[in-house]
C-alpha cells in the first residue's frame, strides 16, 4: 500500500510485469537452427562411447539437510558412467571437472574426441562460453541440445532417477560433501554404475 501511495503521489508508473532477459547469442543460434540442434534424434546405430548424455542432479545428504550437485556423463549404448563430478554448486567448474574425467576415460579406451557427441539440455552452464570453448573448440566434441527439456533427454532423466533411488540411503548419514562424493565413488566402484 505504501509503495502504491508513493508511486501515485510522485506519478510513477506501476511496473506490471518483469521482462525476461534477452537470450544469449548461443541460445539465439540454438533457436534459429531448431531441430538440427538435437544431433541424437536422427541417429539410428550408435556405437559404444560415441554419444554421452549429461545433466545436473541434486543429491541430498546429511539427513537431507544439505545438497550437492552431481554431473555424470553416461554412454548411450553401455550406460557406462564415463565421467562425473560432485560439488556444492552447479556451475561451469563442476561441468568441466566431470568432462575432464570423461576425456581421460575416453582416451584410455582409445576413443577419439572428434567422433563423440555430448547431449544435454540448454542449462546456462551448457550454453556458457567457457563450457563450449573447452568441449567444442578445444576438444572438438560435437554438442547436441535437447530442445524440449527433459523429454529430449530421457536417457539422463532415467539414469538420475534410478541412481538417486539406489544411492539415497547411502547418502543419508554423510555429513560433508567429500563424504557424499566418496559414497558416490564407492557406489560406482561396487559395480552398480562404472566410474
Amino acid at each position: 500500500k505504501v509503495v502504491r501511495k508513493l508511486q501515485k503521489a510522485w506519478e510513477l508508473p506501476l511496473i506490471r510485469a518483469v521482462h525476461p532477459p534477452r537470450p544469449s547469442a548461443i541460445r539465439r543460434v540454438i533457436q534459429q537452427i531448431g531441430d538440427r540442434a538435437n544431433l541424437v534424434a536422427t541417429l539410428e546405430d550408435i556405437p559404444p562411447l560415441h554419444v554421452l548424455y549429461t545433466d545436473f542432479t541434486e543429491l541430498l545428504f546429511d539427513r537431507q539437510r544439505q545438497k550437492a550437485h552431481l554431473m555424470p556423463l553416461v554412454d548411450h549404448a553401455s550406460k557406462y558412467v564415463v565421467g562425473w563430478s560432485v560439488a556444492s554448486a552447479k556451475n561451469t567448474a563442476l561441468a568441466l571437472a566431470a568432462w575432464s574425467r570423461a576425456r581421460r576415460n575416453l582416451d584410455h579406451f582409445g576413443i577419439g574426441l572428434a567422433g563423440v557427441i555430448v547431449h544435454h539440455d540448454q542449462d546456462p552452464v551448457y550454453t556458457a562460453h567457457e563450457w563450449l570453448r573447452h568441449v567444442r573448440l578445444l576438444d572438438q566434441v560435437r554438442i547436441s541440445y535437447a530442445l524440449n527439456g527433459a523429454r529430449d533427454n530421457t536417457e539422463m532423466e532415467s539414469f538420475n532417477g534410478h541412481f538417486k533411488a539406489e544411492i539415497g540411503s547411502r547418502l543419508w548419514d554423510q555429513r560433508d560433501l567429500p563424504g557424499a562424493g566418496r559414497t558416490h565413488l564407492i557406489y560406482c566402484m561396487a559395480g552398480w554404475w562404472a566410474a
